[in-house]
């Protein structure tokens, strides 16, 4: 039935539970996923902590798929508790896996993280990671992310450059974005 947490939490677990190679690791992201979105005030903080074991779970399994995105995931999750430095380490992670979708979801997040904390420097060198991945859905958003960066820096040229990179790209959100930056 939709909207039956209850229900959807036990049958996820059955599916952990299972051990099953792929179902288990693919069960607890999803677990992850719904005890981070959850609404009650009064156990939230309880679901944060469920979530992040569900999702710690996942991350153990080492599986190719689950893994990785179980860390992104997790440092999503992490640096919105505004727990930075173990984000970071999740990401990390990810990074690690050199999975081609969850590595460089971690580099862009990473980035943002790292310019939100005030170093410049290690968010333009994870931007342009996630740029070098040519990864059709990041790299057009790291490269704004990059252009404004570095146009707060006073690196016109190297702003100018991003923002095309991201214009050249032909994304329907961040290539308008970066042709109205790059002014």
């Amino acid at each position: 039935r939709e909207g039956d947490v209850a229900a959807a939490k036990a049958a996820y677990q059955r599916a952990i539970n299972s051990h099953h190679s792929d179902h288990a690791p693919a069960a607890q992201v999803v677990l992850g996923n719904l005890l981070a979105g959850h609404d009650d005030a009064d156990s939230a903080e309880d679901a944060q902590g469920a979530s992040q074991g569900a999702y710690r779970m996942a991350i153990n399994t080492a599986h190719s798929e689950f893994a990785p995105m179980a860390a992104v995931n997790l440092g999503k999750l992490l640096a919105d508790q505004g727990d930075h430095d173990r984000a970071k380490a999740a990401y990390q992670q990810a990074i690690d896996s050199h999975h081609p979708d969850h590595a460089p979801a971690a580099e862009l997040n990473l980035g943002n993280l790292l310019s939100g904390q005030g170093d410049p420097h290690g968010a333009r060198a994870a931007f342009q990671r996630a740029i070098d991945s040519h990864h059709s859905e990041f790299v057009p958003q790291a490269a704004v992310n990059l252009g404004n960066l570095l146009k707060q820096q006073g690196d016109i040229d190297g702003a100018h450059a991003a923002f095309q990179k991201a214009i050249d790209s032909h994304h329907s959100q961040f290539a308008p974005m970066a042709a109205i930056d790059l002014g």
